[in-house]
C-alpha cells in the first residue's frame, strides 16, 4: 500500500458530508424564519443515499431550527406586529394558520406544537404565536426540540427505510429521482390546494 492513499479514515466526515451538514443547519435556521421549503427535503435525500448520513443531517437541521426558533421568538418579543407581518408574507403562512397556532398553544400547550409538526402550520408561525400566548423562550425551545426533532427523525427514517428496504434493488440515481418527484408533487399540491 503506497503512502499516497487519500482515503479518509473511518468515522472522518468527508468534505461533501460536512458541507451538506452545514447546509442542513442553515436550512433549518432559514425555514424557522422566512424560508418556506422544509429541511426534510435535504435530510430525506441524504437518507436515500445513506440512512446514517440522513440522521446526522436531521440533527444539524434540528440545531438550525432551534437557532431559528430562538431568533424568531426574540424578534417577535421585540416587535410582534412586525415579525407577524413579515412571516405572513411567506408562502403557506396565512393569518388563519397563525390563529390556529395560537389556539393550539393556548388550548394544548406544549402538545400543540407536536400536532403542528405534522400539520400544515409552518413552524415560524409557532415562533410568533409563542410570544402572543406568553410562552417563555425556554419552554418554546424545549417544545421545538421535541416537535421538530420527532418530525425530522421520522421523515428521515421513513425515506431511509423505503430506499434501503422495498427499493433496495433500485440504483441510487433512480431513488434520488423518485425522491425529487415526490417532494415536487407534495409542494405542487401544497401550493395549489392548501397554501
Amino acid at each position: 500500500m503506497s503512502g499516497t492513499d487519500t482515503t479518509p479514515p473511518p468515522n472522518t466526515p468527508s468534505r461533501p458530508s460536512a458541507w451538506l451538514n452545514g447546509l442542513a443547519l442553515a436550512w433549518g435556521f432559514a425555514e424557522a424564519l422566512l424560508f418556506f421549503i422544509v429541511p426534510d427535503v435535504l435530510t430525506t435525500g441524504r437518507a436515500v443515499v445513506q440512512l446514517r448520513a440522513g440522521l446526522i443531517a436531521a440533527a444539524f437541521a434540528l440545531a438550525g431550527a432551534l437557532l431559528g426558533g430562538w431568533a424568531m421568538h426574540t424578534w417577535a418579543s421585540r416587535d410582534v406586529t412586525g415579525a407577524a407581518q413579515d412571516v405572513l408574507r411567506t408562502p403557506g403562512a396565512t393569518h388563519a394558520r397563525l390563529l390556529n397556532a395560537e389556539r393550539q398553544l393556548r388550548d394544548q400547550g406544549a402538545a400543540g406544537m407536536l400536532v403542528g409538526g405534522v400539520s400544515f402550520v409552518p413552524y415560524k408561525l409557532y415562533g410568533v404565536a409563542s410570544v402572543t400566548q406568553n410562552m417563555p423562550l425556554h419552554t418554546f425551545l424545549l417544545c421545538s426540540a421535541i416537535a421538530r426533532g420527532a418530525r425530522f427523525t421520522l421523515t428521515t427514517l421513513l425515506a431511509g427505510w423505503i430506499a434501503h428496504g422495498p427499493l433496495r434493488a433500485w440504483p441510487v440515481r433512480k431513488k434520488i429521482a423518485l425522491h425529487l418527484a415526490v417532494w415536487s408533487a407534495i409542494y405542487v399540491s401544497y401550493f395549489a390546494f392548501i397554501a
